[in-house]
């Protein structure tokens, strides 16, 4: 009797309630509860109608169910046929959450298990610690997706103004006695260089990789001179395919803004790096740039690649 009492005492201590259970007269006992304020059970009876009542009024419903199921005593043998103890995890309707244990008592001569102890032990701060766990986890995941997708992106703006100033030195070393021609190139190498450090200030600006959102700049610029500049850089790809760039409309009354000229300049140039790389030898870009609406303090400019 001292060796069981000493048994369920260091068990008492890791369990805030323990019980001991007859499953073939359908009855329990309460041999500790150290958490009465939450596990509000009566002290003995019929197992079944406890249950009942404790789920009812105690368990978070979407967890009533599986509740049923683990403590039902018809099932329970057969269940722990190869079993000692089985465990069930649960919230109750007041947020806390519990571990319920089953543990083999008693079996008959055939092997069959007649008693079991029921015991319990409020799990909360291992779930809180497991959710936040959890949610570090993907947080990770999610930085991890957003630098990839934001250096990918990059690396495709990055490699449109490189082509451009490759293509310049190509020009320039082919009309290295034309002074027109090496100053109108070195003027397109500067203007390209330029785009490419703006890109790689932004790829450099680590504190971007790590959020979703996108950091607008607040600047004057004109819109002509940026289109001047993305068509300077690109103009080169679309010659050694033979593609034509026509500009079909320009309706375009206010010329100079504030706003991100280095996130215009990347939307535009994607569009027209994509439309000579997906277009056909000697064909025929068509761009329309047109104001269409306007209030005291902005404007709204309508962009159309053909």
């Amino acid at each position: 009797m001292k060796l069981s009492n000493e048994i369920i005492s260091s068990i008492a201590r890791t369990y805030q309630y323990i019980s001991r259970i007859d499953i073939q007269a359908d009855y329990f006992e309460e041999i500790n509860n150290r958490d009465t304020e939450h596990l509000k059970f009566t002290k003995s009876g019929k197992l079944s109608e406890s249950n009942e009542k404790v789920c009812r009024q105690y368990v978070a419903e979407e967890y009533q169910e599986a509740f049923f199921k683990f403590v039902d005593l018809k099932t329970l043998p057969e269940r722990m046929k190869n079993e000692e103890t089985l465990v069930l995890e649960y919230r109750m309707k007041d947020g806390d959450w519990h571990r319920l244990r089953f543990v083999e008592k008693k079996r008959d001569e055939n092997g069959v298990l007649t008693h079991v102890l029921c015991l319990i032990r409020s799990i909360s701060d291992t779930k809180k610690w497991e959710h936040e766990l959890m949610y570090q986890v993907e947080e990770a995941r999610k930085a991890a997706a957003l630098k990839a997708r934001f250096l990918s992106n990059m690396s495709h703006d990055i490699r449109t103004p490189i082509n451009g100033i490759r293509g310049m030195v190509e020009v320039g070393d082919y009309y290295k006695d034309n002074l027109v021609k090496q100053a109108e190139c070195r003027k397109k190498i500067w203007e390209a260089s330029g785009f490419l450090l703006e890109l790689i200030n932004e790829v450099l600006d680590m504190g971007k990789l790590e959020s979703e959102e996108v950091i607008l700049e607040e600047r004057s610029f004109n819109f002509f001179g940026l289109f001047k500049e993305i068509r300077m850089v690109i103009e080169k790809q679309a010659k050694e395919r033979g593609i034509q760039i026509v500009v079909h409309k320009y309706r375009v009354i206010h010329e100079n803004l504030i706003g991100s000229p280095l996130h215009v300049k990347r939307v535009v140039m994607n569009i027209l790096t994509n439309a000579i790389k997906y277009n056909k030898d000697n064909g025929k870009i068509i761009m329309e740039f047109q104001e269409v609406q306007e209030d005291q303090d902005t404007v709204r400019i309508q962009f159309k690649c053909k």
